[in-house]
C-alpha cells in the first residue's frame, strides 16, 4: 500500500510530523480525518490526498475557504516532494526529508544534462527559468569539486541552547518565529511568481532571481527544522 509523509510547518500543530500515512489521506477539522487540524477556517473534511498511476494527487473537497499549493489556489493538482499545502491558517509540507532531497537531486541532474550553448557559445543549463553552468553549483556551495553535496553542518542542526528561564525561552522562540515567518514568505511566493507575466518578470523595476532546486531544498529543510525547534521550545519541561 502506498504511503506519504507530511509535516505541519504553520498552525497550532506546527512541528508535528506524520510519517508513512496510508493513502488515501484526508485532512480536516473533524477527528475522523487522517490528520485533524484545529482551525475554524478549515472545513470538516477539507481535502484528500491519494495516489493514481504513481502520481500523488491532492483534491480539494469543496472546502469553504479552498486549498492552495505553493501559494496558488487549486481544486486538483499533482504533488511533488517539497510542495507547500495551505488550508486555513495551516501549512503542511509534502514529502519526507529523503523524498525531498532525492527529488531536488534528480532535478539538478536533469538540469545539468539539458545544458545548451548560449549566444556566446558557453554551455549553460536552465533551472527554474534561470541559467547556470555546472561550475555555478560549486560556486554556490551546493556541491564540492567531486559533485557531491556540500553540507555546512554534516551532523545536522545544532541542539537548542539551554535556557535558564521562561523569559529566555520566549525570547528564543520569538527569534526563531521571526526567521520562520520570513522564510515562509519566500517559500509561499514560488507558485505566485511562476505565473507572473513574462514582461513583468523581466522588468528592471521588478527583477527576479531564479533559485536552483538544490537551494530550494535547503530552504525547505531549514523551514522544517525551525518548525520542529519551535515545537520543542513550546513544550513544557
Amino acid at each position: 500500500m502506498a504511503t506519504i509523509s507530511l509535516q505541519v510547518i504553520q498552525g497550532l500543530e506546527r512541528g508535528q510530523y506524520y510519517s508513512d500515512l496510508n493513502v488515501p489521506v484526508t485532512i480536516g477539522r473533524e477527528d475522523d480525518n487522517s490528520i485533524q487540524l484545529n482551525d475554524e477556517r478549515i472545513s470538516r473534511c477539507h481535502l484528500k490526498i491519494q495516489v493514481d498511476h504513481d502520481k500523488v494527487i491532492l483534491t480539494d473537497l469543496e472546502s469553504t475557504n479552498g486549498s492552495r499549493v505553493n501559494g496558488l489556489p487549486v481544486q486538483m493538482t499533482v504533488l511533488n516532494p517539497g510542495d507547500l499545502i495551505s488550508l486555513g491558517r495551516c501549512i503542511l509540507m509534502y514529502g519526507s526529508h529523503e523524498e525531498i532531497q532525492a527529488f531536488c537531486s534528480e532535478q539538478h541532474k536533469d538540469a545539468l544534462n539539458s545544458q545548451s550553448p548560449d549566444d556566446s557559445g558557453n554551455t549553460v543549463s536552465g533551472i527554474e527559468g534561470g541559467q547556470y553552468s555546472s561550475d555555478d553549483f560549486e560556486t554556490l556551495g551546493l556541491f564540492d569539486e567531486h559533485g557531491e553535496p556540500a553540507v555546512s553542518f554534516p551532523s545536522g542542526s545544532p541542539p537548542l541552547p539551554r535556557t535558564e528561564s521562561l523569559a529566555s525561552r520566549s525570547e528564543l522562540a520569538d527569534l526563531l518565529n521571526y526567521l520562520h515567518s520570513r522564510i515562509l514568505q519566500v517559500l509561499e511566493s514560488r507558485g505566485q511568481d511562476s505565473v507572473q507575466d513574462e514582461e513583468e518578470k523581466e522588468s528592471p523595476t521588478n527583477p527576479t532571481i531564479p533559485i536552483p532546486r538544490s537551494n530550494w531544498f535547503q530552504l525547505l529543510n531549514l523551514e522544517a527544522e525551525l518548525s520542529r525547534h519551535l515545537k520543542e521550545i513550546s513544550e513544557p519541561e
